[in-house]
């Protein structure tokens, strides 16, 4: 009886597997892939451990939760492509219901997806697919590096092999580059705050909350470092985002890629900010005052004009209205 009681102290709890597969329902198009391990339970602390132990459970389970995060917000990436998937395969007579699968890989230093038709997958629908994705610049933001950064090792690269099911015809489709992506790291504009993941609110101005999720710590936004937050309204859920990019080269990069995805920027002399305007996306890059860093904001347009987030956007004022302020809403910069 000693010995069976100490077999049952010292047994691992069992950890619940991943899922076998992982469903994403998008705008004409759904999306499903194979669970990854990383989806499964997570692993319980060890019994009797040294410290070195512990130190090597508690960085596993930081890149574990990163994983998780960076195949979420993967899957809620691709389905912002969905719309122009589906208008695609409407317009090459694919059958309602007919699927499809397609290797996704994103690149690490720029967000560029690829996509290449899975083995024996051919047909318009794959076409689709493919077309719409490969060699396109995204917003891609995710955690290359998992947990205690000193400690070394790496997630792997978000490489998958999801399959597309075309369920008919988009209710909207995006007319711009810009207006496609509607999710920032996984998190979709419009959507109810307290859905976020770990999410937790920093601050309150007039009603518009900003929220950070402590996952983002090791954040790479299209392959550089940045920091993450998101604003928010009770009666517009998540209105934007903001991210801060800091030092020349960084700033280079990012703005290069914003460039390369949605052509030259204008420039607002009156916010003094650079901008990309789609029919309700919009993009801002503002210098940080006194600092190397550049912020750039990602906003549903009507849902900040609505909520108070923003009175005016870049682009909707002209040099005769001018006042003295030529920073955006208090909400929009550090207190």
């Amino acid at each position: 009886m000693i010995v069976l009681w100490i077999a049952a102290s010292f047994a691992r709890v069992p950890v619940t597997p991943p899922p076998e597969k992982v469903e994403t329902v998008g705008d004409g198009v759904t999306l499903a892939r194979p669970g990854d391990k990383a989806e499964a339970g997570d692993e319980p602390e060890p019994n009797m451990s040294s410290e070195s132990a512990m130190d090597a459970w508690a960085i596993a389970l930081v890149r574990q939760n990163d994983r998780r995060a960076d195949l979420a917000a993967a899957d809620v990436l691709l389905a912002d492509y969905a719309p122009v998937i589906a208008d695609c395969a409407g317009k090459a007579a694919v059958a309602v219901g007919t699927a499809t699968t397609v290797r996704v890989a994103f690149s690490t230093t720029n967000g560029v997806m690829s996509a290449t038709a899975a083995k024996g997958a051919t047909g318009p629908l794959a076409d689709c697919v493919v077309t719409t994705l490969h060699k396109k610049g995204s917003g891609a933001a995710f955690h290359p590096v998992g947990g205690a950064q000193e400690k070394g090792g790496s997630n792997g690269s978000i490489d998958q092999v999801w399959t597309f099911t075309y369920t008919g015809p988009a209710a909207r489709v995006p007319t711009t580059a810009i207006d496609v992506e509607r999710s920032v790291a996984g998190v979709r504009l419009g959507s109810p705050a307290a859905d976020m993941r770990e999410g937790s609110v920093l601050r309150t101005v007039r009603s518009v909350q900003t929220w950070y999720r402590v996952l983002d710590d090791n954040l790479r936004f299209m392959g550089v470092p940045a920091n993450l937050s998101f604003l928010a309204h009770p009666d517009h859920g998540v209105v934007g985002a903001r991210i801060r990019v800091d030092g020349d080269s960084n700033v280079f990069r990012v703005k290069e890629s914003l460039k390369a995805r949605f052509g030259a920027p204008k420039y607002d002399s009156i916010y003094q900010a650079w901008y990309w305007r789609g029919e309700q996306v919009v993009y801002v890059a503002q210098a940080v005052p006194d600092s190397t860093q550049v912020e750039y904001l990602v906003l549903d347009g009507p849902a900040a004009l609505a909520s108070g987030v923003a009175k005016l956007l870049p682009g909707d004022r002209r040099a005769a209205d001018a006042t003295t302020d030529k920073r955006l809403p208090k909400v929009l910069v550090d207190d």
